[in-house]
């Protein structure tokens, strides 16, 4: 009787190599700080401060070898990427609302164990090549942690409380990771997915950009409305003229002075409201403002000028150049009337009532 015996040599050998994979995850409220809490050393050119835009993680998945990295480069596009970014603030801080930022890169590979820090220039910048990972066996996870560091602010404690926005075509753009190695013997050529996506996802939303709205980096969320209030007064002109002696001059008089008083959200380039005067006896006679008389149906035509403009009954003029407490508004008003028209009306008391309002001008 013969008993054979098979053995069976099972030898396992990884058919497909490991895949990369890269997330990008974005600071959710980007808040400005001396470069040393970042651990950033970029004391060149007055770079004192900076803030954190967001992190890439590059990682090795599946059982095989990962692909052998040659090169991984950083491709940008999107808004003033071949510019330095410009950043516009809410209040100034010694004397400046503009300040210009470069986007820097920390990079962490070899599991950590070497780190450098560079500057983003171009539309291409390459991260890591050969010879910067030949001392590893494998470089990954490779983490990417993206900072705006800005120019001309010494610390970050200036900043306390003022928001900052990317001025209009000058944020950081949208990117991309290009791969360059091989894998299982062959040329890897690649632009991998981040987040799944295969798109250019941007450094941070556009919602960053000035005119976007309300999302400021510094600062979760800034109110961005600003009120006005209108008052005429006449405590230092009175309110009783002489018709021909004093509003039938060639100067006119003045009788009174339009006061506003701005309060709110001081970020806007321009404050500017639109102003409308509007008398109760619009359209009688041969003016749209009049005076009448307190007894009979009979008016005196008569010119109201704002700052020296004519004003046009019931048409709104532009009130601009406005600003805050401790500035303060005021126009004078002033009364003309034809002397000769009013000598041949009937002699007696004559007023007139007029309504002035404020409406704002919509503002970026």
């Amino acid at each position: 009787m013969f008993i054979a015996s098979v053995i069976l040599f099972v030898i396992i050998s990884p058919l497909v190599a490991a895949e990369l994979q890269a997330t990008y995850e974005e600071e959710s409220n980007p808040t400005i700080q001396n470069n040393s809490a970042f651990g950033l050393v970029y004391n060149r050119n007055k770079y004192d401060v900076a803030f954190r835009i967001g992190t890439l993680s590059i990682i090795s998945v599946g059982s095989g070898d990962p692909p052998e990295l040659e090169e991984l480069e950083l491709n940008r596009n999107g808004f003033g990427h071949k510019d330095k970014s410009k950043l516009l603030t809410t209040e100034k801080i010694n004397g400046k609302d503009e300040f210009k930022a470069v986007l820097v890169a920390r990079i962490s590979y070899c599991n950590g164990s070497k780190t450098r820090v560079m500057t983003i220039e171009d539309d291409d910048d390459e991260l890591l090549d050969e010879d910067d990972v030949e001392s590893c066996t494998n470089p990954y996870p490779i983490t990417i942690e993206f900072f705006m560091v800005i120019k001309h602010i010494p610390d970050a404690a200036l900043a306390e409380g003022i928001g900052f926005q990317f001025k209009q075509n000058n944020g950081p753009g949208n990117f991309q990771i290009e791969f360059e190695g091989e894998s299982g013997g062959s040329s890897v050529d690649l632009f991998f997915p981040i987040n799944d996506e295969t798109s250019f996802p941007p450094f941070l939303p556009p919602d960053y950009t000035d005119g976007s709205g309300s999302s400021f980096i510094n600062i979760e969320e800034i109110d961005t409305t600003w009120d006005a209030s209108l008052s005429i007064d006449q405590t230092t002109t009175g309110t009783v003229f002489d018709v021909v002696t004093q509003l039938g001059t060639s100067s006119g008089a003045k009788v009174g002075v339009a006061k506003l008083v701005l309060y709110g959200y001081q970020g806007h380039p321009e404050y500017s409201v639109h102003i409308t005067f509007e008398d109760d006896y619009k359209g009688i006679g041969d003016n749209s403002f009049n005076l009448k008389h307190t007894q009979l149906n009979v008016y005196i035509p008569f010119t109201l000028f704002l700052a020296g403009e004519e004003v046009t009954n019931g048409q709104s003029l532009i009130w601009s150049g406005l600003g805050f407490a401790p500035q303060l508004n005021h126009i004078d008003l002033y009364v003309k009337v034809n002397s000769y028209i009013a000598a041949s009306k009937v002699a007696g008391e004559y007023s007139d009532t007029i309504t002035a309002t404020i409406s704002p001008i919509e503002t970026l």
